[in-house]
C-alpha cells in the first residue's frame, strides 16, 4: 500500500498552559516507556463533502484546545541518568501529519493487525532522534479514496497508560464537536505518595515477581512439592476475564508446542486506578497508571464538543504509594522484577526471540466466553460467602495459557509465566487513586505454574493461579513495589525499548511465557469527532511472541477478539487447541 504525506505541523496548547518539570512515577519508567500504537477507521459520511483541509483544520483546532487540560502531552521528555526520566511541560507541541492513499477502507477486511498498518501510524525515530526532541503525541490523518479515513496514534508510555489514553482522545473528540469536557484529567502525580505511610523504616513485604526473570524453557525441575500443595483462597469462582484468559492461556501453550514441564509466565495489565486506596489515584490521572492504550476526547472536539474530562497531570501523586524509607526491606515476592523462565535445557532466550512471529484475531462468541468462563468454575463449591465465580479475564486467559502450553510442546516440568496488568485505579485504598489520574497507574503482577500441571488439572487451576497473582495487588503491595523501584541505582534493566531493540531487554516473555492484557473494560469505541463513530478501533501492529490482547465487540453484543501474537510454527496449533478446548 502507498501512502502519500501531504503535509505536517505542530500543534501547540490554544492558551499558556503550566510550565516546568512534572516528576513522573516510578510505574511511568518502567515496561514499555517508548510510544505504543493505535487506530481507527471510518467510513465516508453519505453526505461528507468536506474538503480534507477542513477536516484538519478541525483536528487541529480541537487538538490544540484538548491540549490546554492535557498539556502533559505537549511537553517533551528529558532523561536524568540512571534510566530515569522527567517531565518537561514546556509546550511544544505534538504532531499532526496529513496523508493520502489510493488504498479503500474496505481493502483492510477484519482489520487484523498488520505490517500495512505501519503506513499509517506515526513512525517515531528512537535511534537517530534525542528524546527530548521526540513528541509524546503523534497523529496522522490519512484520506483513502473512498472518502474513508484512518487516524493513527502513537503515545508515549512514559507519559499515559491506556485508559489516560482513551480520555484524552475522548476528551479530544468532544471538544471537536463542539461540546465541554465532560472530566479534567488528575495531574497531580504526588497522590501516589500518599501510599506511603510515614515511616522512617517501611518495609517491602512482597517478593515483586514482575521484576524478576520470568521462565526460560528450563532445567529440569522436579514439581513434586508444588503439586502437594493445596489450592489457596484465590480459587473462587471465577469471572468472565479470569476464565476466559485462562482459556487463552492454555491455548498459547499448546499452540506453542510446550513440554508439559515448561514454565510459562503470563502477562496480566492491571490499571492502578482502581488498585490504589492509600491514597487514590483519580480516574482521569494522566500518566502511566496502567500498562496499556490511547484515545477518545480529541474526537469530541473535532466534532466541536467540549472535552467531557479533563485528565489528572500531577504524577507525584504516585509518590503517596511510598513510605519515607532509606533501606526499605521486601515482604512481597516481586516476581514481575525477575528474570522469567527459559525453555528447559536452555540458557538464554536468543534462540526464542530470534524466531518469526505472526498476529491472529480470534473472534469469541458470547456463547463460548460463557462456555469458557462455565469450565473456569466447573467442579468448585461457591457456597462461601468469601467465594466468587472466576471473572471472563481470568477465564480465557487461563485458557489461553494452557493452550500457548499445549501449542509450544512444552515438557509437563517447565515452568511458565504469565504477566497480568492490574489497573490499582480500583486497588488504592489508602488514600484512593482518583479514576481521572493522568499517568501510568497500572502494575504488573506474575502468575507461574508448571506446564504440567496446567494441563493435567482442569480450567479452573490456571484462572486460580491467576486470580492469585491479581488479589495480591493491596496498598500495601503496590507500596512495596514502589519502594523497590525508588531504590533501584538503574531502572533502565525494567524498561522495554522494543521499538528500539527487542532483544535490549533482560526479560523475556515470549516462549515459554506469555502476557494477557485486557482491553475488555477500557472505552475504546464510539470517539466521534463529527463525523461519526468509528467502524474499527484497535492495536497497530504489534509482534512479541506471547503477546495478547482481549478485546471487546464493537457492537458490544458480549463476544470478543483475542489479538494473539505467537511464533509462526506455533500457530495453527494453537488455533487447533483454542477452539477444541472450549467444546
Amino acid at each position: 500500500m502507498v501512502v502519500s504525506l501531504r503535509g505536517s505541523c505542530l500543534v501547540k496548547p490554544a492558551k499558556p498552559t503550566q510550565n516546568g518539570c512534572l516528576t513522573l512515577s516510578e510505574w511511568d519508567q518502567i515496561d514499555v516507556i517508548t510510544h505504543f500504537p493505535t487506530i481507527y477507521f471510518y467510513k465516508p459520511p453519505k453526505e461528507w463533502l468536506t474538503p480534507t483541509y477542513k477536516i484538519i483544520k478541525t483536528l487541529r483546532d480541537s487538538l490544540s484546545l484538548a491540549l490546554v487540560h492535557f498539556y502533559p502531552l505537549a511537553g517533551r521528555l528529558s532523561s536524568i541518568g540512571g534510566g530515569r526520566l522527567v517531565l518537561d511541560c514546556n509546550a511544544m507541541g505534538v504532531q499532526l501529519i496529513e496523508a493520502d492513499s489510493e488504498s479503500k477502507v474496505d481493502d483492510f477486511g477484519d482489520f487484523s493487525p498488520s505490517p500495512e498498518f505501519d503506513c499509517l501510524i506515526p513512525c517515531v525515530n528512537y535511534k537517530s532522534t534525542p528524546i527530548h526532541e521526540l513528541p509524546l503525541l503523534i497523529v496522522q490523518l490519512t484520506k483513502f479514496s473512498c472518502g474513508g479515513i484512518s487516524l493513527g496514534m502513537t503515545i508515549s508510555h512514559a507519559v499515559v497508560d491506556g485508559q489516560s489514553a482513551l480520555h484524552f482522545v475522548s476528551e479530544w473528540a468532544r471538544l471537536a464537536r463542539g461540546e465541554p469536557i465532560s472530566a479534567s484529567p488528575f495531574l497531580d502525580r504526588k497522590v501516589l505518595e500518599d501510599l506511603r505511610a510515614v515511616d522512617p523504616t517501611p518495609k517491602l513485604h512482597f517478593d515483586h515477581a514482575q521484576f524478576n526473570q520470568p521462565p526460560i524453557l528450563i532445567v529440569k525441575t522436579s514439581s513434586e512439592e508444588e503439586r502437594k500443595k493445596k489450592t489457596t483462597a484465590a480459587m473462587l469462582k471465577l469471572t468472565k476475564t479470569q476464565s476466559i484468559t485462562g482459556h487463552i492461556w492454555r491455548c498459547a501453550c499448546k499452540a506453542r508446542g510446550h513440554k508439559s514441564e515448561q514454565p510459562t509466565s503470563l502477562g496480566v495489565c492491571v490499571d492502578s486506578r482502581s488498585r490504589c486506596k492509600k491514597p487514590p489515584l483519580p480516574q482521569k490521572y494522566f500518566g502511566n497508571a496502567t500498562v496499556d492504550v490511547v484515545v477518545s476526547e480529541w474526537a469530541r472536539l473535532a466534532r466541536g464538543e467540549p472535552i467531557s474530562a479533563s485528565p489528572f497531570l500531577d504524577r507525584k501523586v504516585l509518590e503517596d504509594l511510598r513510605a519515607v524509607d532509606p533501606t526499605p526491606k521486601s515482604h512481597f515476592d516481586h516476581a514481575q522484577f525477575n528474570q522469567p523462565p527459559l525453555l528447559i535445557g536452555k540458557t538464554s532466550s536468543k534462540e526464542e526471540r530470534e524466531k518469526k512471529t505472526t498476529t491472529a484475531m480470534l473472534k469469541l462468541t458470547k456463547t463460548q466466553v460463557e462456555r469458557i468462563k462455565d469450565k473456569a468454575n466447573e467442579g468448585w463449591n461457591w457456597t462461601s460467602t468469601i467465594c466468587r465465580a472466576y471473572t471472563r479475564y481470568e477465564s480465557i486467559t487461563g485458557h489461553i495459557w494452557r493452550c500457548a502450553c499445549k501449542a509450544r510442546g512444552h515438557k509437563s516440568e517447565q515452568l511458565t509465566s504469565l504477566v497480568v496488568t492490574v489497573d490499582s485505579r480500583s486497588r488504592c485504598k489508602k488514600p484512593p487513586l482518583p479514576q481521572k489520574y493522568f499517568g501510568n497507574a497500572t502494575v504488573d503482577v506474575v502468575a507461574t505454574a508448571y506446564s504440567g500441571e496446567l494441563l493435567s488439572r482442569p480450567l479452573g487451576y490456571a484462572s486460580s493461579r491467576i486470580r492469585e497473582a491479581i488479589e495480591k495487588v493491596t496498598d500495601e503491595y503496590l507500596n512495596s513495589a514502589i519502594n523497590f523501584l525508588k531504590n533501584q541505582t538503574d531502572l533502565s534493566k525494567f524498561q522495554y525499548l522494543h521499538a528500539v531493540d527487542q532483544e535490549s531487554k533482560p526479560f523475556f516473555y515470549g516462549n515459554p511465557n506469555l502476557g494477557v492484557t485486557s482491553w475488555m473494560s477500557l472505552p475504546m469505541y464510539g470517539v466521534d469527532f463529527g463525523w461519526g463513530k468509528e467502524i474499527y478501533m484497535g492495536p497497530g501492529n504489534h509482534d512479541l511472541d506471547g503477546d495478547t490482547l482481549l478485546l471487546p465487540s464493537h457492537n458490544e453484543d458480549g463476544s470478543l477478539v483475542v489479538a494473539l501474537c505467537l511464533q509462526v510454527d506455533r500457530l495453527d496449533a494453537f488455533k487447533k487447541f483454542f477452539y477444541e478446548d472450549i467444546v
